[in-house]
């Protein structure tokens, strides 16, 4: 594969925020074998929606939550007055789809492996109630067809029909469905593997803010590292920038990056994230990079930054010519930065 093919992207998206197995209905994360019957399938749904107590279990995880959250922010800024001048014109309505495009909402269901969230039903279900809720059917017929169109290719399709039209893409580490920032793109899965290894030893930095207090002493005692909920989470850099309000600005450093170890991390000292920005992964920052903006990263430069010992570990190859020029940069018509991560 052709490791320079690697960008940073400012982008909501987690989050992102991907889809499970070709065969196979997501349901909060069962199977349903899709070859049954239909009475097996109703069983097995309602299995898996069942406890013991053969109650069904409609409480959200902390991640549904959050999705719910940052849906209902984005839909707020499109009030009743704006579905009514659509009603009227008989106008699609494009900024609303921008900004939820903008957010990384549409790849909801989409595997990780070409760009999307790898999420289930149920995540892209909470967002549907919760555009519904604010626009109605204008608002949800909008992105019901960006969410669930590309499904029956990436179950049924074959791999070749997947190769053409479902390009590879391969983020390295990943940013919650509601973060936002740095992320780096490549279609060299070798390439993304080495730069998400801790021993490389990359810094990946964040801007925070949460809501609560905190002291540069309890910050300064996560350079020990820090066990949460029977998980340690390694050394982390936490500067505390200023308060505003009933909120903190941090800045983190940590080289492991688990699973939502910055809102983990923070609510064990007292701290809810409410916003989450990468701006660096090791040298490849984000600087003026604008939402949406995609930015190739030179052969050279990619070269420099990797060194002899991780091109070696990764097997880069940087001779192979490109297949293709990559598409010109384009910020989207409206700016989706509510809460992510």
């Amino acid at each position: 594969m052709d490791a320079r093919r690697i960008g940073g992207v400012c982008a909501k998206s987690e989050r992102r925020p991907r889809w499970r197995d070709a065969l196979g209905l997501e349901v909060r994360g069962a199977r349903v074998n899709l070859q049954g019957t239909n009475q097996n399938i109703e069983a097995e749904i309602a299995a898996s929606l069942t406890g013991e107590s053969g109650k069904m279990d409609f409480e959200l995880t902390d991640s549904q939550k959050e999705i719910v959250a940052g849906v209902r922010a984005l839909c707020q800024r499109f009030p009743d007055e704006y579905w009514r001048g659509k009603d009227s014109s008989g106008e699609f309505p494009h900024e609303f789809y921008q900004a939820v495009a903008a957010a990384g909402y549409l790849g909801i269901a989409i595997p990780e492996e070409y760009g999307g969230s790898g999420l289930g039903i149920t995540e892209a279900a909470l967002i549907m109630r919760e555009v519904a809720y604010a626009g109605a059917m204008n608002a949800a017929s909008s992105i019901h067809l960006g969410i669930f169109g590309l499904t029956p290719l990436i179950r049924h399709g074959s791999e070749e029909m997947k190769r053409r039209w479902l390009p590879r893409v391969i983020s390295v580490g990943r940013l919650d469905i509601n973060s936002e920032g740095l992320l780096l793109l490549t279609n060299d899965g070798g390439l993304a593997r080495a730069l998400e290894l801790p021993s490389t030893g990359w810094l990946r930095s964040y801007r925070v803010r949460a809501l609560g207090r905190v002291t540069q002493e309890a910050l300064d005692g996560l350079k020990r590292g820090i066990t949460v909920a029977g998980i340690h989470y390694g050394p982390i850099e936490a500067t505390l920038d200023r308060e505003q309000g009933a909120n903190v600005w941090l800045t983190l450093g940590l080289r492991e990056g688990k699973n939502r170890e910055v809102r983990k991390v923070l609510e064990q000292l007292g701290l809810q994230v409410n916003r989450l920005i990468r701006v660096a992964y090791g040298p490849f920052e984000l600087g003026d990079l604008g939402d949406g903006d995609v930015q190739e990263v030179e052969t050279e430069e990619l070269r420099k930054a990797l060194g002899p010992e991780i091109a070696a570990q990764a097997n880069a190859d940087f001779e192979s010519p490109l297949e293709h020029e990559m598409p010109p940069s384009r910020a989207p018509d409206t700016r989706a930065r509510d809460a992510r991560l």
